[in-house]
């Protein structure tokens, strides 16, 4: 398979992937919002950084997100008394309902999808991509979450070390 064969891959099982969550009229989240409305409702009261560590999304893409559930009602956020520069974000029951939607199967989904394949053969592919899963997200549920690999800049000192290092230079 070659990489832009897996890229076209990756955005035909959003597509299915989206498709099974739900109808728009069911509820109008983006697939990030919903992503980020599951891991509330498994993980509960938790903080913007927890959220963006858990789901693989850059912190000011989780601030948005939240942001945006907050104006529907679904969530409420908090200035953390622990940590006064945290924003602690909690699920409301309208978020529990939402969150139902992103846990079923998507063997229907995938069957539909795959219909074209003699029936073994489809249960055998449906069954290869949960392998997969498995593979790459590890022990991570299937919330749409992911590790984080560390990027340059957290292994070397941050993003301005990483530049000077580019330049030529030494760093701040």
């Amino acid at each position: 398979m070659q990489v832009g064969e897996l890229y076209l891959l990756g955005r035909r099982l959003a597509e299915i992937a989206a498709s099974a969550m739900g109808a728009p009229s069911t509820s109008d989240l983006s697939a990030a919002e919903r992503i980020v409305v599951q891991d509330l409702v498994q993980n509960g009261l938790s903080t913007i950084s927890d959220l963006a560590s858990r789901t693989g999304f850059a912190q000011s893409r989780v601030s948005t997100v939240v942001a945006a559930l907050r104006e529907r009602g679904l969530v409420r956020t908090a200035v953390s008394q622990v940590d006064r520069r945290r924003t602690e974000v909690e699920p409301l029951e309208a978020t529990r309902r939402l969150a139902a939607e992103s846990r079923r199967s998507a063997g229907p989904a995938l069957s539909a999808a795959l219909a074209q394949l003699d029936p073994e053969r489809r249960r055998e592919v449906i069954a290869a991509l949960d392998d997969l899963r498995r593979a790459l997200l590890g022990g991570v549920p299937p919330t749409g979450g992911r590790p984080r690999a560390a990027r340059p800049a957290d292994r070397a000192g941050g993003a301005v070390a990483v530049n000077a290092r580019r330049r030529g230079g030494r760093g701040v």
